[in-house]
This record gives structure tokens, sequence and C-alpha cells, in this order.
């Protein structure tokens, strides 16, 4: 797949393939797919049309007349989730946006700003950067676990689509899958992005921040099962406080009795 006009029309007739139906999973999901072509050495993509900034831009805001007078600019996507209903109609409209540009704006292919200008990375190496960990809004305009669901679903589209078959993906994507899982097993087969975002109460920071926590689990090696540091946290304040009253009791006994106690009601 060679072109963002034929990556787009893709996700148009399987949206699916990003998550779900949602016009904000489809600026990360082309961002993951464009970094996922760029680490297996392919060209980067053509365009005639822009993602959402651009030539594409600038016919939306010429189409509603929109002008810096008005206000800061603003992506097509933007206008898409301001002019209609919810995340699946906007999703509908920013493709009848593009059909009606597409019929208008006539241009040469241009690979500018399709292709990354940082080095390869893997995936896992991407997501751990200082920048893209502490600062999401850079690439995704917030902090969202779905936005970066989407980024993955990309990574992993792009290898699939050149043939590549690269276990540091699959380690990673399968075996943080499975590790949620473990982790918190009533949901059955729900993306740990869908797991996240419900713990966090829809919250998109908290939610980004109880993702990189796991992460940092996962990555160390941590029993799935055990309390998580916030538990182990709680464990600890408990056991001095007991320990005030009972000097003489071995705080090894206490802990393993209150952490057992703690696991049936503070989720790990």
């Amino acid at each position: 797949m060679s072109t963002l006009e034929l990556l787009l029309d893709r996700v148009r007739a399987q949206p699916e393939w990003m998550g779900r139906k949602s016009v904000d999973l489809i600026l990360p999901f082309v961002l993951g797919y464009i970094e996922g072509r760029h680490r297996c050495g392919a060209p980067p993509l053509t365009a005639e049309l822009s993602l959402g900034v651009g030539n594409f831009q600038e016919w939306v805001e010429s189409r509603f007349g929109w002008t810096s007078e008005r206000g800061c600019r603003q992506s097509v996507i933007g206008f898409a989730r301001l002019l209609a209903g919810d995340e699946q109609q906007a999703f509908d409209l920013y493709f009848s946006f593009r059909d009606e540009a597409r019929g208008q704006i006539r241009g040469t292919p241009d690979s500018k700003g399709l292709s990354p200008e940082e080095p390869r990375r893997e995936l896992l190496e991407f997501i751990m950067m200082p920048p893209f960990r502490e600062r999401p809004a850079l690439y995704f305009g917030r902090p969202s676990v779905d936005a970066l669901g989407a980024f993955c679903n990309g990574y992993d589209a792009a290898e699939k689509d050149l043939r590549v078959d690269n276990p540091a993906t699959r380690s990673f994507l399968d075996g943080f899958q499975r590790w949620a899982e473990a982790r918190f097993p009533f949901p059955c087969n729900r993306p740990w992005n869908d797991l996240v975002l419900f713990l966090a109460l829809g919250y998109d920071d908290r939610a980004w921040e109880h993702f990189y926590s796991w992460l940092d689990e996962f990555l160390e090696g941590r029993d799935p099962r055990s309390l998580s540091r916030d538990a182990e946290a709680v464990l600890a304040n408990i056991t001095k406080v007991m320990m005030r009253s009972r000097p003489d009791a071995d705080p090894d006994e206490i802990a393993a009795a209150m952490r057992k106690e703690i696991g049936k009601v503070v989720p790990p």
C-alpha cells in the first residue's frame, strides 16, 4: 500500500482495523502505519490530499469561511467532530469531506510529512521514548490510550502489509495483552486499552498513567496476579500502623496476612 488514499480507503471500509469506528483514531492509526513502514525501510507513502492539515485543511477552512480572525487554525478532524453528532458520524463526515475535496483539489503526489525524520525504531522503543510518554499531546493532541492502541494497530498493520515478521512487535503486543488479561480476567477478550480506560473511570490522563505503570511492571517481569505498586504502598502503611499497636509482632506475618486481605478488595 503505497499511497495515503489507498490506506484511508481501507480504513473507511474496515474501521475496526483501527480498533473501532472513530474519527479520533484515524490520525493515530495512520501515524503508526507510517512509523511501521519507516522501521521496515519501505518508501514513504505519497499523498495528493493531506491527512488533515496542508491542502486538505485549507480546503475545509475555505469551505466554511474560517479565517484567522475567527480563531486559531482547526484540523479537518476537528471540523468533522464539531459538526457531527458522535465519533462515528464524524468519521463518515471526514470521509465525505475527502470525497468532495478530491474532486476539487488536483496536485502532484507528495511524500512530504509522510516519512518520519527520526531513526527507525521498534514499536516498544518508540512508545517508551520520554517525549512520547511524557508529552502525548504532541502526537495525539491529548493523552489517549485509545489513540495509542490505534497507533500500535497501525504499526502492526504496516508490518503485516509488508509481510515483515517482526518478533519484537508480536512479543510486545501479544505478550502485554496476555499479561493484562491475566491481571483482570473478567472482561473476556477485550483489548488492553479498553480495560485501562475502564479502570481509570474514563479519565484519559489517569488511563495514560495506568498504562505506563502496567507497562513498566510487564517489562520488569512482575507476576500479573501480584499486587500493584499502589496496593503495595497501602499494605506498607497498614503494616506500619499495626506494628505500633503490636510492636512484638512479626512484620512479615502481618504483611502476608494483610496482602491476602488487600487482594480481595483492591485491584492488582
